[in-house]
C-alpha cells in the first residue's frame, strides 16, 4: 500500500556511515543542485538532486531491513511530497520494536517503540489465541478508551508504549498485532506481531482451607481452598450440634485453587437460621476447620 504525505518541509534524520560519497552538480538557473549518494548500511542508498525551480527536489532510497524499501521524490512545485513503500517503513508510523514480557504471573506486558509518527491518533491492539481452531483477531485495547495507546500526532521523536494484558489464561499462547489510526480515520496494520505464551500457574504447595470472606456474612460468603495434588476431597458445612447442613464430595479433584459461595442454604433448600456454622475440608489425612457466622 502507498501513502502520500505533503508538507512544506520534510526532514529525514539519517545515520550515515563513513562510506558516504558526496558530489556537487551544476545548476542552470542560479540555484543549487546537489546529488548525494551513500551507503548508510549494507544495501542502502541515498540520492538527492534535481532542483528545477529553486525549491528542493530529493530522491531518497533506503533498504533499512531485508525486504523493506523507501522512496521519496518529485519536488517540482516548491512543496515536499514523499511516497513510502515496503514493510513497516511504508507506514506514517515507523514501528521498530514490538516485544513482550511474560515474567509476571497472570499478565503479559507488551512494549512497542516508534521512531517517528505522522498524524497518528493512536493504536488499536488485537489478540488471537493460537491454540484454538478459530484464529480470529479480537480487539482488546484502543486509544479511544485507553490513554496509554494515544498517538503522538506528528513527531520525529522516539516514543515507547506499554500495555498490560491481564485477561489471559495461564499456559495459553497468544499472538498480538498493532494498527494505528490516522487523522483521517484510516486504519493501518503493522506486519510486526508478537507470539507469547502466558506463564502457567504454580501449583499450591500444601492443603489449605482459607477463612471465609466476608465473615460474619449476609447473604453470601466465599470459601476458598487449595490442594497440591489430585485428591479425593470432602467439604462439609455443619451447625454447632454437628448436624450436616451442606456437603460437597469429589472423587478426584485436580490440584489447584478453588472457591465456592454459600448463601446460607442447606442441602434440602431451606435457609438456615442466624448462628455459628463450621466448614471442614477433608483430603486424605489432611483436615482443617473454619468458623463462620451467618446473620439474617
Amino acid at each position: 500500500m502507498k501513502k502520500i504525505v505533503t508538507n512544506r518541509l520534510l526532514l529525514f534524520f539519517l545515520s550515515v556511515t563513513v562510506f558516504a560519497q558526496i558530489y556537487d552538480g551544476g545548476s542552470g538557473d542560479g540555484y543549487c543542485s546537489i546529488s548525494n549518494s551513500g551507503q548508510l548500511f549494507s544495501g542502502n542508498g541515498l540520492y538527492a538532486g534535481g532542483f528545477e525551480d529553486g525549491y528542493n527536489s530529493i530522491v531518497y532510497s533506503s533498504q533499512l531491513f531485508s525486504g523493506i524499501g523507501l522512496y521519496a521524490g518529485g519536488f517540482n512545485d516548491g512543496y515536499s511530497s514523499a511516497v513510502i513503500a515496503g514493510g513497516d517503513q511504508s507506514l506514517p508510523v515507523v514501528l521498530t520494536t514490538f516485544t513482550s514480557d511474560n515474567s509476571r504471573l497472570n499478565q503479559i506486558t507488551l512494549i512497542w517503540i516508534t521512531e517517528s509518527e505522522i498524524e497518528n491518533l493512536g493504536f488499536i491492539l488485537e489478540r488471537r489465541n493460537t491454540e484454538l481452531e478459530l484464529l480470529d483477531w479480537v480487539e482488546i485495547a484502543t486509544y479511544l478508551t485507553n490513554k496509554a495507546l494515544a498517538g503522538q500526532g506528528s513527531s520525529t521523536d522516539r516514543s515507547e508504549y506499554i500495555y498490560v494484558d491481564e485477561l489471559i489464561e495461564p499456559g495459553m499462547s497468544y499472538e498480538y498485532r498493532l494498527a494505528d489510526v490516522s487523522y483521517d480515520g484510516e486504519l493501518e496494520y503493522h506486519t510486526m506481531t508478537v507470539l507469547v505464551t502466558a506463564p502457567a500457574l504454580a501449583l499450591p504447595k500444601e492443603y489449605t482451607l482459607q477463612q471465609n470472606f466476608p465473615n460474619p456474612f449476609n447473604p453470601t460468603t466465599t470459601i476458598r481452598y487449595e490442594i497440591p495434588k489430585a485428591s479425593r476431597l470432602e467439604l462439609v458445612i455443619y451447625d454447632v450440634r454437628g448436624a450436616v447442613i451442606l456437603q460437597y464430595y469429589y472423587h478426584s479433584q485436580p490440584a489447584g485453587w478453588y472457591e465456592l459461595e454459600w448463601a446460607g442454604i442447606s442441602d434440602n433448600g431451606y435457609a438456615v437460621n442466624t448462628g455459628v456454622y463450621f466448614c471442614r475440608l477433608q483430603a486424605g489425612s489432611f483436615s482443617q476447620i473454619i468458623k463462620m457466622v451467618y446473620l439474617r
